[in-house]
């Protein structure tokens, strides 16, 4: 899985499988998005493999 940001840089994670969170981090942006790509299909034989939940935390910067 990949993430993007609204500055041109990106980042690569990859996961395993796990019932405990998984937590990236990375140095400070000034970004006004991010977006996740290149997600993989487990090879479990699950039918409901999903992605639960994802938090992304941040502060607003006011410009003047």
């Amino acid at each position: 899985m990949s993430f993007s940001f609204s500055d041109g840089s990106s980042i690569e994670m990859k996961m395993e499988k796990s019932a405990r969170p998984h937590e990236i981090t990375f140095e400070e942006k000034q970004i006004t998005w991010l977006e996740m790509h290149d997600m993989k299909k487990s090879d479990d034989p699950s039918p409901f493999p999903a992605l639960s939940q994802i938090e992304v935390y941040g502060r607003e910067i006011m410009e003047a």
